[in-house]
């Protein structure tokens, strides 16, 4: 997605579905997000299952905001029982640029997620919430990093996991800069808020 004027307002939904096959496949995908200045856009991912398969999916997404643009992006995870699913997140905002998100994490039987993000700009913020529900033997894993470049840039953090029966989640720690330090597992009892403002 390429939204090209400014204060442009697109929308767009993306799902990818993992279908039974005769044989266990893989796939590997690489999507670009580019917003120009003052552009705004909502996506919503939703990653889902039509049968029980054993697949592996490995996706890359970069997202690049330019000045003062805003995305508002909404995943949701939800595959097969048996299924591999690497997922990384690889963001740049620029100058008074912002990025929402929130991450449902409810299935396969691993599912790990990496989001980098890098506040390049002044005044840009993220904030990034989640879910991660982990049953039976699942395991998920989140992590992220958030790296604040420039002045004023704030990042807001609220993360739940919870595992039932035998599944393993991932708490998130935080620095007071926005920087993930360790993953940690076990269910959380309470969501974990951070808000960073960086001066």
């Amino acid at each position: 997605m390429n939204s090209q004027r400014p204060g442009a307002v697109a929308g767009m939904v993306v799902i990818f579905v993992g279908a039974p096959a005769d044989g266990d496949l893989a796939w590997h995908s690489r999507h670009l997000l580019q917003l120009r200045a003052g552009a705004r856009a909502s996506v919503v991912e939703h990653q889902r299952c039509a049968g029980e398969h054993a697949h592996l999916g490995n996706a890359l997404l970069h997202v690049h905001l330019a000045n003062g643009a805003k995305l508002t992006h909404t995943r949701v995870q939800d595959d097969s029982l048996r299924a591999t699913v690497l997922m990384r997140t690889d963001a740049v905002l620029a100058r008074d640029s912002v990025y929402q998100r929130i991450d449902l994490e409810l299935g396969a039987a691993l599912s790990r997620h990496e989001l980098n993000v890098r506040l390049e700009g002044n005044g840009a913020r993220v904030s990034s919430n989640g879910v991660l529900l982990a049953d039976g033997r699942r395991h998920l894993d989140t992590r992220v990093g958030i790296e604040h470049i420039a002045r004023d840039t704030t990042c807001d953090l609220l993360w739940r996991g919870h595992a039932l029966q035998n599944g393993i989640d991932t708490a998130i720690m935080v620095t007071p800069t926005g920087q993930v330090i360790r993953n940690g597992y076990g269910s959380l009892a309470k969501p974990v808020p951070v808000t960073v403002p960086v001066q």
